[in-house]
């Protein structure tokens, strides 16, 4: 028999674990005391044998919580469970929340820390009990405020806890296929006396990261997501420590008026244009700090936001709730550090990471010194990050907390990176003279933003977040995401440790396995583990630290789908979840599940290494015709393009990277000879006199900061080693040579030189480069071709336009060292494979509903919703595309009649294409697909028509044209969306008869 507690113990305990303050003060041990020889029955036989007490007066977060408890209650037990303002003493009542009678029975919910319960039995009546905000709407559950959910819920917190503890509940993630609800015809409670508190005060998730899984959600499953946050029992307060000076509106405030407060660049320009990178990136040895200091006074004493001038472009006058709460004001600087060249922070800038870290920290500490000594009330928050990382030589003021950016569990594999991230943290604890907490980085971003690839990670996160449970006193657990579903075990391990520091990480996930999964619970622990270890080991394993904080390389794109999600690796999980289904082919509910994860996780990777496999004929058919310079002909460097053997050059077309708008054209020759490689970049700008092309010594790494051209050779052809040569629009060249490394790329060698000679021109309306690069620099030149690309950095001082980026190859996933994805050069003279098809790549201008050959409907025939356009700002070659659109039953279409057609021929029809949100309509084949009629319909995909979003494939399909083509009907090719919502983009498209 376990002993239980008498009212005089419960009290002890409850002010054993009273704290003082949000941010991190101890807050004693919890208290569980059952009593298993005296049992409450809730539910008999299906019969209420209960009632949920909710007196008038009680806040909306009570009311909240004892829906939550009926709800699950009745689903358990199949009782009708009624809801009352009073208790009518003839049944078990659990009243629930703080009022007249909790009070009564002792229970003082004012003395207990933020966050933490009561739940109690007293005769005949159980109490659920903690501090609630009384302001709280019970609609914050499914509003659009995010910033709405900071309000004290305990009492929530308190059901939550009973229904786990005692009816079995779990919660998942939100809906029936993840929230475990156990039957219990017959559901009773031992007597109990429970005190629980959190033991980290700070559980903070990205819950409103990545696509929400149940389809049609209002507000991509708002509601759902704020429900997972209540029910992980998370963050109920906020202590802001993300980039606060970027959120005081200083663009706007003095961008004009003050100029100096903004960081000198290498270019002689000031951060303050808006359309820069991180805009507004600050001087700190300027005015601007007493700006800052009297911002965080004005705050911290409760003046307005307007009364300081604080007005945001976004949104006007108001203090940035995710840099400002009450009592807390953020100092950490903007994002991506911009390093300042004026002559007082270049004396610090230039010493190295330790005078920088002395440098920022010794601002900070300067205003929370000053705040102190005016006796400012509240707290400075100040977060240790990348370039300020180090420990500073200042001593940190009792009035600054202090946050600590390390990557966090995914370096757990990784021991000796690890080992240093924990050799930080503890500094910084030794430092501040107390525990600090943590934003750590469980991020699909950059090199690992790998669309459809599971980041599951639960027994990494587990064990980091219990082994530092002596340093913290809280987190955030960063995991940016393209699918909510991918984080939902890393939520629930992390949420549980983070309440309960003892929770066993092992016992937890087997549970978990076992309730979801049932008779396949040892088959999906494997392939949840499988999934662990391959990001784990295989992906996640190359981190850096950026000037935005702890990152990864990742892997590229032959890597994962060739070593890593190899078809081999495919088939073995495949596989695992064919027998999964074969274990629970008798318990549908587990089947469900099984299913509902199979869907989610592994469908998404079958269709991503189809996807790539389909992209490599793509990219193989990505060519660049660099001709021989033509007998008798000379290339003469001046950057002018006025060379007779230019004209009959290859002339390539750069667009937008990631495929954004295209303001200006821009084209690249090419031509060889045996000595030189040569290339001419024609780039259109209006803007002239607003370039940026600064002087520059040979290889400044900062020349892409300039109106430049890049240029990318791997002349081996090994895809591994390459070579960038960059020219700015003054004619300064830098070079280097560089290798890659997963996504990413070692650290540049500056000591190579190309001894390429370049020249520009400038004119009205553009500027020309001509370089020629000699062959004996390019070691391994395959004289054949190899692997290029081409791209161009628009950069002017002021403008809409004020950066604009261009490429060759539109594949590219990892900006524009992702030479996985480039095209190729090749040599000398290439035949073409004709093509029946006239204007295949849509130069010809539009004229009404003619594109050369190519028509589409008349205005007069389509529906709302249907359109036929020319895009300039994607396409894989010509610089422009074709775009669809449709909505609703029937199909647009664009037509080209085919009179070359012959009978019984074999023909081979190609394309590329691209599709967003293709949505076939219910009970309809539909999708995107080309149509080629002959004497009858041939289809391109013949099944499985294009749906969904996709970037750049290839479709390329053989077929043998009737025997009355052209004969009783005129034979054609379309290209068509039918039945389907969405939009989808066609280029260079081939009709080619097949000797």
């Amino acid at each position: 028999m376990n002993v239980f507690f008498t009212k005089a113990a419960c009290c002890a305990a409850v002010a054993a674990i009273i704290g003082t303050a949000f941010a991190g003060e101890a807050t004693g041990s919890r208290c569980v005391k059952l009593d298993n020889e005296k049992q409450l029955t809730l539910a008999a036989n299906g019969i209420a044998e209960c009632e949920i007490v909710v007196p008038e007066g009680s806040s909306p977060t009570s009311k909240f919580a004892a829906r939550e408890l009926q709800s699950f209650l009745e689903q358990s037990t199949g009782a009708k469970i009624p809801i009352t303002d009073k208790a009518a003493g003839s049944r078990i009542a659990i009243i629930i929340g703080d009022n007249t009678l909790s009070a009564a029975a002792g229970i003082e919910v004012k003395k207990l820390p933020r966050d933490s319960f009561v739940i109690r039995a007293a005769g005949n009546r159980i109490y659920i009990a903690g501090r609630d905000d009384l302001k709280a709407d019970p609609r914050k559950t499914v509003n659009d405020e995010i910033w709405g959910q900071l309000y004290e819920r305990g009492t929530l917190f308190g059901v939550y806890d009973f229904l786990e503890r005692f009816a079995g509940v779990r919660f998942y993630f939100p809906g029936p296929t993840g929230t475990i609800v156990p039957q219990h015809k017959t559901l009773s409670v031992p007597a109990m006396d429970i005190v629980d508190h959190p033991d980290y005060t700070v559980r903070e998730l990205s819950i409103y990261s990545g696509a929400w899984y149940e389809p049609g959600q209002p507000n991509d499953g708002l509601a759902g997501r704020n429900l997972s946050s209540y029910r992980l029992r998370g963050r109920t307060d906020y202590i802001p420590n993300c980039h606060g000076l970027a959120r005081l509106g200083y663009l706007t405030r003095f961008g004009t008026s003050h100029p100096e407060y903004f960081a000198l660049m290498d270019n002689g320009q000031r951060h303050n244009n808006p359309a820069l990178p991180m805009p507004g990136q600050l001087c700190f040895s300027s005015g601007v700090r007493e700006e800052i200091y009297k911002d965080a006074e004005a705050f911290l004493t409760g003046k307005t936001a307007e009364q300081r001038g604080v007005k945001t472009e976004r949104f006007g006058y108001c203090w940035d709730a995710s840099g400002f709460q009450p009592g807390y004001f953020n100092i950490m600087p903007n994002d991506s550090l911009y390093e300042c060249t004026c002559p007082e922070c270049r004396k610090h800038f230039s010493k190295g990471p330790q005078a920088v870290s002395d440098f920022i920290w010794g601002f900070a500490v300067d205003t929370a010194e000053r705040l102190k000594k005016n006796g400012i009330p509240g707290y400075v928050t100040m977060m240790a990050y990348p370039p300020y990382l180090n420990l500073p030589n200042v001593k940190i003021p009792d009035n600054m907390l202090v946050m600590v950016a390390e990557r966090g569990p995914w370096n757990e594999s990784l021991p000796e990176i690890q080992a240093k991230d924990d050799r930080e943290i503890a500094g910084w604890v030794k430092k501040t003279g107390g525990r600090v907490w943590l934003w750590t980085y469980a991020n699909k971003e950059g090199g690992l933003g790998i669309p459809g690839i599971p980041s599951l990670t639960p027994n990494c996160i587990g064990s980091y977040f219990k082994r530092h449970k002596e340093n913290i006193f809280g987190a955030k657990l960063q995991t940016e995401v393209d699918q909510y579903i991918f984080n939902y075990l890393n939520f629930y391990v992390f949420s549980k440790v983070a309440w309960d520091n003892s929770t066993d990480v092992a016992a937890l996930l087997n549970e978990h396995y076992r309730l979801m999964f049932g008779p396949a619970a040892d088959t999906m622990h494997k392939i949840y583990e499988r999934f662990e270890g391959i990001w784990l080991k295989k992906i996640a394993d190359k981190p850096v630290d950026t000037p935005t904080g702890p990152a990864c390389l990742g892997p590229s794109e032959y890597e994962l789908w060739n070593k890593i999600y190899s078809p081999e690796e495919i088939a073995s999980l495949t596989a695992l979840f064919d027998l999964a289904e074969k274990q629970t082919a008798d318990d549908p509910e587990a089947l469900k599940r099984v299913k509902f994860i199979r869907s989610n996780f592994l469908d998404d990777i079958v269709k991503k290494a189809r996807e790539y496999n389909a992209k490599k004929g793509a990219i193989a058919d990505l060519i660049f015709n660099v001709k021989d310079v033509p007998p008798g002909g000379k290339i003469t460097l001046d950057g002018k393009l006025d060379d007779p053997a230019w004209k009959n050059s290859a002339v390539m077309l750069l667009s937008p990277f990631n495929q954004g708008k295209m303001p200006v054209k821009t084209t690249v020759r090419g031509l060889k000879d045996k000595d030189y490689i040569y290339f001419a970049f024609d780039c259109e700008e209006p803007e002239m006199k607003n370039i940026i092309a600064s002087r520059r010594d040979n290889d400044d790494p900062n020349i892409w900061r300039d109106s430049s051209v890049e240029i990318f050779l791997n002349p081996s052809g090994d895809r591994k080693k390459y070579y960038q040569i960059l020219v700015n629009a003054a004619g300064c060249i830098s070079d280097l040579q560089n290798e890659k490394i997963g996504s990413g790329s070692g650290p540049a060698d500056w000591t190579w030189n190309s001894d390429a000679i370049a020249k520009t021109v400038r004119e009205d309306g553009r500027w020309t480069m001509e370089i020629a690069i000699p062959v004996k620099k390019l070691p391994g030149f395959n004289q054949e071709g190899f692997p290029a690309n081409f791209n161009r950095n628009r950069i002017l001082d002021k403008g809409n336009d004020y950066i604009t980026l261009y490429t060759w190859s539109p594949f590219l996933r990892n900006g524009f060292h992702d030479l996985q994805n480039f095209g190729s050069l090749r040599f000398g003279e290439i035949k073409e494979e004709t093509s029946i098809l006239d204007n295949g790549d849509f130069s010809a201008p539009l004229h009404g509903r003619m594109l050369g050959e190519w028509y589409g409907d008349e205005a007069k025939n389509m529906k709302p919703g249907q359109s036929f356009s020319i895009d300039k700002a994607t396409s894989v070659k010509g610089g422009q595309s074709l775009k669809l659109t449709n909505q609703g039953p029937g199909k647009t279409g664009f037509v080209q009649y085919l009179p070359q057609m012959k009978p019984n021929t074999k023909y081979r029809v190609s394309c590329y294409v691209k599709t967003e949100n293709i949505k076939p309509l219910n009970n309809l084949v539909g999708g995107v697909c080309i149509r080629v009629y002959s004497d009858k319909n041939h289809f391109f995909p013949a099944t499985s028509w294009y749906t969904g979003t996709m970037p750049w494939e290839k479709c390329s399909a053989e077929f043998t044209s009737g025997p009355d083509s052209n004969i009783k009907e005129k034979s054609y090719l379309c290209l068509n969306i039918i039945n389907a919502d969405g939009a989808a983009w066609f280029d260079d498209v081939k009709l080619s008869e097949i000797k």
